[in-house]
């Protein structure tokens, strides 16, 4: 009896192993798991003033530790004062004012596990195999709000921690995570929606987000979420200024200018500009030369506005780059103008940074377009920008204006 009490979980491995069905690797059965504990070191803060101040102590947590949880279960305030007031009416009282919890802070308990938590279920549809995320992690954190006696203010305490994980922890893990690679700056989240809707490939989309996060965005993550948005689209977060900066760069770049209907003076035998036999077009302006300026009468490319969003980008870059060696001074009165700038921009009037000619674009002091001139400074910034020549693709250098 003894020998085949000892047998049977042999036999019903092998039947096990006989009726299994290819396919991807098996999950880690209990007494694997059992047998791999990784403890974590405990939190060093335990009270907190708001969720918001658990939440972000949390993040900071996981990655430190290289540990990545979610919210399972959670007892709002309003559940938590019913009770209360139910409990007090079955006596035949009133509920004190001072028993109840303030709805303010929405939440009264908390629960934050593991990913790994619960017990492994198949997640496959018969299209594809998937593999159960959940491994019976017993890692979690409870959490209560509390009333403190001494200030009389309600506190979100840690009631208990099981800092053990049955699983391997290691950075390379968490920075794969989905969670961890999810997208969520604002910013850049607002770029890829404006890249979107200008039907940029999710190739592109994918090389801007990798080059602009810290994360290890994979290109089914771009993916999945352009998918999202054309299931569900997101709120603009910025129609106004969307608006706005479409409008002045409509008018920058399409509009010609329009010119006063007086005539103008015939210019000066002195002021005619010499053409170069390579082309381009030298000024009286002296230290500069504007190259590859076209007759106002040539039709203009239509920028696209992945290209569009590229150059304002590249610039934007070059200028936070000077911006970054200035003198606290020097800073603040170019930070100020460029604030002043952004406002322009916003409000959907033409900022005429300059007068020299520009890609086609003629110089003329009787320009009936809304407009404002910038300071002197703005100008300085812009001039000091545009001389740093940048290298295309085929190794030309590209730039308007340069030193002679």
């Amino acid at each position: 009896m003894a020998d085949s009490g000892l047998r049977v979980p042999d036999q019903d491995a092998a039947r096990h192993h006989a009726n299994a069905q290819p396919g991807p690797a098996p999950d880690h059965d209990s007494d694997d798991l059992s047998s791999t504990l990784v403890s974590v070191p405990p939190l060093d803060k335990t009270v907190f003033s708001s969720w918001d101040e658990f939440h972000l102590y949390l993040a900071e947590y996981q990655r430190r530790t290289f540990q990545v949880y979610s919210v399972r279960t959670g007892t709002p305030v309003t559940t938590r004062n019913k009770r209360i007031k139910e409990r007090y009416a079955r006596l035949g009282k009133e509920t004190p004012p001072g028993e109840l919890l303030p709805e303010a802070m929405v939440t009264y308990t908390k629960a934050v596990v593991c990913t790994h938590h619960g017990k492994p279920r198949s997640r496959s549809t018969g299209t594809r195999n998937k593999r159960s995320k959940a491994i019976n992690c017993m890692a979690q954190i409870t959490l209560v709000l509390r009333r403190n006696f001494t200030t009389g203010l309600w506190q979100v305490h840690v009631s208990s921690h099981t800092a053990k994980h049955n699983h391997e922890l290691s950075s390379g893990s968490y920075r794969s995570h989905p969670r961890v690679r999810k997208v969520t700056d604002p910013n850049v989240l607002h770029t890829v929606q404006a890249l979107h809707k200008a039907n940029v490939k999710a190739s592109r989309i994918f090389e801007y987000v990798r080059d602009n996060t810290d994360k290890e965005v994979r290109p089914r993550d771009v993916h999945n979420l352009l998918a999202s948005w054309r299931k569900s689209p997101p709120p603009d977060p910025h129609p106004a200024s969307e608006s706005a900066a479409a409008a002045v760069t409509a008018t920058c770049t399409f509009a010609p200018p329009v010119v006063s209907a007086s005539p103008r003076a015939p210019p000066q035998p002195q002021s005619q500009p010499s053409v170069a036999s390579t082309g381009s077009m030298e000024r009286q302006d002296p230290g500069f030369t504007v190259r590859g300026a076209h007759s106002p009468s040539i039709t203009r490319e239509k920028p696209t506005q992945y290209g569009k969003f590229l150059a304002s980008f590249n610039i934007g870059k070059q200028i936070s780059e000077l911006m970054a060696e200035m003198e606290p001074d020097h800073f603040a009165r170019c930070y100020a103008e460029l604030k002043a700038f952004l406002l322009i921009a916003e409000s959907g009037q033409v900022p005429f940074v300059t007068r020299r000619e520009l890609t086609g674009i003629p110089s003329s002091p009787n320009l009936q377009q809304p407009g404002r001139l910038l300071s002197s400074s703005v100008a300085a910034a812009a001039a000091s920008v545009l001389r740093r020549p940048t290298t295309g693709a085929n190794g030309e250098t590209n730039s308007l204006i340069s030193p002679q």
